[in-house]
């Protein structure tokens, strides 16, 4: 095959790839040392069994660099090579990326529920082969006051629906306590977590989602697990835009449950599943692999999923502790006999979840006294 070799295009970065009408375009790497020389050749589509013909066309970026050089224009061929690549990428799709192999490894590492310093933030650089990556904490757990359970999800990693479902067994026969499932900033690829976390909120036995591969072919289906007990007390769901992967297909079945309201921000809206392939020596590509499909949510690519209150990060009025005031001496003296923690005043949608669970907990307080009394004076 005839080849056009450009000697002006090396650089140490990547190759680009180009199709121009019913061309094909074929590229090839040259590795001489760290330079890249981007080796382009064009081949008619339409040619005959027989014999090969060859037929060299100017291509897009070919024809785009002459038109820079027969007019003086200034360029940089590193940031044009970056530019056009970054502009393929974004066309299949919008996530897609060119990563580092030490960005790809911790990109790797983080899906796979644990975290490592890069490299350029480590106190000794030399010291970094001989770290090891840390686990990230997979469940954070804490009881509040007024009975209210909350759970920090980091992330849907393996052990997570294990240790959902002991906190919520031992939660609910403690307790009939009010529930806030934190998932911001979760991601994660379990989907054994999702159908174990859904299990306690939806009815045995039913298709929650499909993993389907990009040419429709399924390679999974979600289902709820038989003999979890049913959570029986209100339960909120705080989502934001980094809820992402696994989280945001939990916060999508979640929020079409009875009992449980969405409360925060939309999800990113990204239901794509992408898998790292190499690149070049140095470099990875991060892309779409597979997508999912919701059974009982509508397709939240680019909307997300859109929560039952949106709360605003400005949200002016965090809730307060309660507060109840005591006569003291003659003097009147306020109490905080239920402090929050401060993690809750400081954040709003914690916040306001917390209000409206205390709000629901007042109304079920005031129809159990209109019963009793109603049972006293019949």
């Amino acid at each position: 095959m005839t080849r056009r070799v450009n000697p002006r295009l090396k650089n140490p970065v990547m190759p680009l790839l180009f199709a121009a009408g019913s061309a094909i375009l074929c590229v090839t790497t040259i590795s001489q040392a760290d330079d890249r020389h981007l080796v382009v050749g064009t081949q008619n589509a339409e040619q005959s069994s027989g014999e090969r013909q060859t037929e060299v066309r100017p291509t897009p970026w070919t024809r785009f660099l002459e038109i820079l050089e027969e007019h003086n224009i200034p360029h940089d061929l590193d940031n044009l090579e970056k530019a056009a690549l970054r502009a393929m990428l974004h066309s299949v799709d919008r996530h897609a990326k060119i990563l580092s192999s030490e960005d790809a490894e911790i990109l790797r590492l983080r899906e796979s529920g644990f975290r490592r310093l890069p490299r350029s933030l480590m106190p000794d650089a030399d010291a970094y082969e001989e770290t090891s990556p840390e686990r990230i904490l997979p469940l954070h757990i804490e009881n509040w006051p007024h009975d209210i359970v909350y759970i920090k999800i980091n992330g849907l990693y393996e052990s997570v629906g294990g240790l959902f479902r002991e906190a919520l067994t031992n939660a609910a026969a403690s307790r009939d306590a009010g529930l806030i499932i934190d998932l911001r900033h979760a991601g994660g690829r379990d989907f054994d977590a999702v159908d174990q976390i859904a299990a306690f909120f939806v009815a045995d036995n039913t298709l929650l989602y499909e993993i389907q591969t990009l040419a429709g072919e399924t390679q999974r289906k979600g289902l709820t697990n038989d003999g979890i007990p049913r959570w029986n007390a209100p339960a909120i769901v705080v989502t934001g835009n980094q809820t992402v992967q696994a989280a945001e297909l939990l916060a999508s079945i979640l929020r079409e449950t009875h009992g449980v309201m969405l409360l925060g921000n939309r999800t990113r809206g990204d239901p794509k599943l992408r898998e790292l392939y190499r690149w070049s020596e140095n470099y990875y590509l991060y892309l779409p692999t597979a997508v999912i499909k919701p059974a009982q949510h509508d397709d939240y690519t680019l909307v997300g999923v859109v929560p039952h209150i949106h709360v605003l990060d400005d949200y002016p009025t965090p809730l307060k502790a309660a507060v109840s005031e005591q006569e003291t001496d003659g003097e009147e003296e306020q109490t905080t006999p239920h402090p929050m923690p401060d993690t809750i005043i400081q954040d709003p949608p914690l916040a306001r979840a917390v209000d409206i669970l205390i709000g629901l907990e007042a109304i079920d307080n005031f129809k159990d006294a209109n019963i009793t009394a109603g049972d006293e004076n019949p």
